[in-house]
């Protein structure tokens, strides 16, 4: 999907080097595409990514209090029942008094930076982050950032936000040395883009002629205004603190593509295109749902458990009247008490391509553990060179919604395994929800794997199905465990075992949904 510039590749090689993944990027016809370095068995962690600039989302901000840096909560859980309810309620425990421990997280004071005044869950946090390049926005923007993020907020995109502070990293890197301006803005151009604007117009103009192009005039405005504001902030930062270098910088022309208004807007292109979503776990379910319980076991007095019991309904009050729910009313913790919520651009994960049948799963298990990070791993075993693929969307849903999503928030058609199967069947595109459709497509695709090894993933296929399978169906056994496979290669003969397996369970499909496709 993605075009890949030589800088971009570069990057993300030596990054994968640096970081011991089992994967590595490479170009082919000019498109990005993530591969296996070595054979992967299934769930095995095969990628972990730190990203380029994370932040929280605005809406999340209104409920949630994270740390600026990792995304984590801050404070104390009662601290953040009162934020999410908006008013101080009296007597809520803290998490060591109800007897609460959570993996990697633990209540803490939090701190809170005297100049930018973004609070963090540790005085480590915030001199991390303040090393780097929001230590020049904090200390030589101020003001003119605060006005920016404002801006940004009102108009409801956080990607104005998270675009500034990808260029404010990427002068800041440029400052320190090691790295040139061209090969910078040849890393930032080489992330795929969509017509982000256009894809807006489309969805707010209602069919309107008239609509939309008022629309787009309001939007092109909007992203000049934005652009103008962002190279302001951009100025006070890097003269602030290194004025000789960036009034130099001034005559560079690759400096001055950065701070145009046009990589602007082809860098918020990219951010809707590659960005994602970060969500942690949400601590105050098991908060509320530890409280209940200790108000029978924990051996309070009378009149403490009476205040407790009572702090306890006042929350659940508020927190109900926040949602609109009537007393009385079935209540779904999970979906009432909010967890962290953010959006974050990473370097290796944006180039790997999508499947709607992807051999990864992309998890973001670290917003707990005082960091942002994205994990992918494996579906199922994987042989060497083999392309690495998940999901962009619910791969769940139809043929015609998944390629709809695609085609409007990515700027492509899928032409996968499952997608191709599902168009070549009649009513397929309609009913394809990852039941019948899905296992035709995907038995196919093994089957064709399995009859050619020499196309490098017949191998995977094969020890993948003998691995979930077959190890334990064949009797007397004799292929032993997969893990002790000479080179990693099947023994002699089970190849042809499980061809005739797949071959059956395709012929089994066949006959339960008969088509001439097949």
């Amino acid at each position: 999907m993605e075009k890949a510039a030589d800088p971009l590749l570069l990057k993300r090689q030596k990054r994968c080097c640096e970081k011991g993944n089992l994967v590595s990027v490479a170009s082919e016809a000019g498109f990005s595409r993530m591969i296996a370095a070595q054979p992967i068995s299934s769930q095995r962690v095969v990628l972990v990514d730190e990203p380029v600039q994370a932040m929280q989302t605005y809406q999340n901000r209104k409920d949630v209090r994270c740390c600026h840096c990792c995304l984590s909560f801050v404070g104390t859980l009662a601290d953040q029942v009162c934020h999410l309810v908006g008013r101080q309620v009296s007597g809520l425990p803290t998490a060591s008094s109800i007897c609460l421990r959570l993996e990697e997280w633990e209540e803490t004071k939090e701190v809170q930076c005297p100049k930018c005044y973004e609070i963090y869950c540790s005085a480590e946090c915030l001199e991390q982050e303040h090393r780097g390049s929001w230590g020049w926005l904090c200390e030589g923007a101020g003001l003119a950032w605060k006005e920016y993020t404002w801006e940004a907020e009102q108009a409801g995109s956080e990607y104005y936000e998270l675009v500034a502070r990808i260029i404010m990293g990427t002068l800041y890197d440029i400052a320190q040395g090691g790295t040139t301006s061209t090969e910078e803005l040849g890393s930032l151009l080489g992330f795929a883009q969509v017509d982000w604007a256009g894809t807006l117009v489309q969805e707010g103009g209602d069919g309107n002629a008239t609509d939309r192009a008022a629309l787009s005039h309001a939007l092109e405005l909007q992203v000049v205004r934005m652009a103008a504001a962002a190279r302001n902030v951009w100025a006070a930062a890097c003269s602030h603190h290194a004025a000789e270098w960036w009034e130099a910088q001034q005559r560079d022309p690759a400096v001055q593509k950065l701070l145009s208004k046009d990589l602007f807007t082809q860098l918020i292109g990219a951010v809707r295109c590659n960005a994602q979503s970060v969500t942690g776990p949400s601590l105050l379910v098991p908060y509320i749902t530890e409280w209940a319980g200790a108000l029978e076991f924990n051996g309070l007095s009378a009149e403490e458990t009476e205040a407790s019991g009572e702090a306890l309904c006042n929350v659940a009050a508020a927190i109900r009247e926040r949602a609109g729910i009537e007393e009385g009313g079935s209540v779904n913790l999970e979906e009432l008490l909010p967890s962290s919520m953010g959006i974050a651009l990473f370097l290796l994960q944006s180039s790997a391509n999508h499947s709607c049948l992807p051999n990864v799963f992309a998890t973001y298990p670290e917003l707990r553990a005082r960091a942002v990070c994205v994990q992918l791993q494996a579906i199922r075993a994987m042989c060497s060179e083999e392309e690495v693929t998940f999901s962009y969307i619910d791969e769940t849903a139809p043929l015609l919604e998944r390629q709809s999503a695609l085609q409007r928030d990515y700027g492509f058609r899928c032409k996968c395994p499952r997608c191709e199967e599902a168009e070549g069947i009649p009513g397929g595109e309609l009913w394809d929800a990852g039941d019948l459709c899905r296992g035709r497509a995907h038995t196919r695709w093994q089957l064709q794997c399995a009859l050619a090894p020499e196309i490098g993933v017949g191998q995977a296929v094969i020890r993948s199905i003998y691995d979930t399978t077959l190890e334990k169906e064949i009797p007397n056994n004799p292929y032993g465990d997969s893990d002790e496979w000479e080179g990693g290669v099947a023994p002699e003969g089970l190849a042809e075992v499980v061809v005739q397996r797949l071959q059956n369970h395709l012929q089994l499909l066949t006959t339960e949904f008969p088509t001439s496709t097949v």
